[in-house]
């Protein structure tokens, strides 16, 4: 079954990208400021990742739009695949800052360097880890309920960027109680080492969705929906596999019906689950089956009435879970799920 795609996403994801790219512009001029009353190479680093953060920004910024247009022929499961190149640009933009910042900290601990205002600067730091901060959670929660990948990693990314200023604050106050400058770079470099971390995560959650790796949150929803509207002659399904792009899902499933069954009763039943099974579910999609006929063995699974073939008494339904629904049946497997 295919029905028609139609993939405009919310309007809040367009949103949502122009609140990350404002509230970037903003967290830098005050960086910049900060930069010029204090002289921190430390801070000087963090200022470096915002400017990187406010090209991600517009990247993301286009790519959400691109998301926005609807499937086409050529294009017959929408755009969403783009969200994971943005992520993956993300992660590679906050890795290629990590860099730079390790670069400049170890230039400054090789030929030294001169902190002026620390106070002031803390004080313009202090209100950048602020607005980061309820800019995160903000784009996170709403970047989240609109399944938006895009800008999910955009939030990762303004964490990232809080958890830098963070730590270079740490070091100017060190500076401030020590006098010792060079604790200015060493924060910079301590900041270098995590970012390279986190952009590495970034990819790699990109190329997991690029090549369509199993992700168990998608199984688990969709495990609780095939449970929560199961019909009177699914017998079992099994062989799922799950395809992303973006917020659209293609699920491809093997489903063991009645052998007796005739295709206009195979094809309502199926056409009802489906329509069931993608209200209760939290993206867009559809669902392609490969039907099955039942043999003896599933009658003990089957509570299908006065059927023409049954040999076995019916004893429980098979459960819905990840597990069962991905692995290809298995008889023994069967039994044993079916012990108390």
């Amino acid at each position: 079954m295919t029905p028609e795609i139609s993939l405009p996403p919310p309007k809040t994801v367009i949103s949502l990208a122009w609140i990350s790219l404002a509230g970037a512009f903003i967290v830098l001029t005050l960086k910049v400021i900060a930069y010029l009353q204090t002289n921190s190479g430390g801070i000087l680093s963090d200022a470096l990742e915002s400017m990187i953060d406010i090209v991600s920004a517009i990247v993301t910024l286009r790519v959400v739009k691109l998301v926005s247009e609807p499937a086409d022929e050529q294009h017959p499961y929408g755009h969403g695949k783009l969200e994971y190149f943005s992520v993956a640009f993300e992660g590679g933009l906050i890795a290629f800052a990590a860099i730079l910042i390790g670069f400049g900290a170890g230039k400054a601990l090789i030929f030294g360097g001169h902190v002026g205002e620390i106070e002031s600067g803390l004080g313009l730091l202090t209100l950048t880890v602020i607005i980061n901060g309820a800019l995160a959670a903000f784009i996170y929660r709403r970047g989240k309920a609109a399944r938006s990948q895009a800008m999910i990693a955009k939030s990762r990314h303004i964490l990232a960027d809080l958890v830098t200023t963070f730590s270079v604050m740490i070091g100017l106050g060190l500076v401030k109680l020590t006098g010792l400058v060079w604790i200015d770079s060493v924060a910079a470099l301590i900041v270098a080492i995590h970012l390279v971390r986190e952009g590495i995560q970034i990819i790699r959650q990109a190329i997991g969705g690029l090549i369509d790796e199993v992700d168990t949150d998608s199984l688990d929803e969709v495990s609780a929906a095939f449970s929560a509207n199961r019909l009177t002659g699914i017998i079992d399904i099994h062989h799922l596999k799950l395809i992303r792009s973006g917020r659209f899902h293609h699920i491809d499933l093997h489903m063991v019906v009645p052998e007796f069954w005739n295709i206009i009763e195979t094809h309502n039943m199926m056409k009802d689950f489906e329509k069931k099974v993608m209200a209760a579910y939290n993206n867009e999609g559809e669902i392609a089956f490969h039907v099955d006929p039942c043999h003896q063995e599933y009658c003990r699974t089957c509570d299908l009435e006065n059927c023409q073939i049954r040999q076995l008494k019916f004893i429980q339904h098979r459960k819905f879970t990840p597990e069962s629904l991905t692995k290809p049946p298995v008889i023994d497997a069967l039994l044993t799920s079916l012990r108390p």
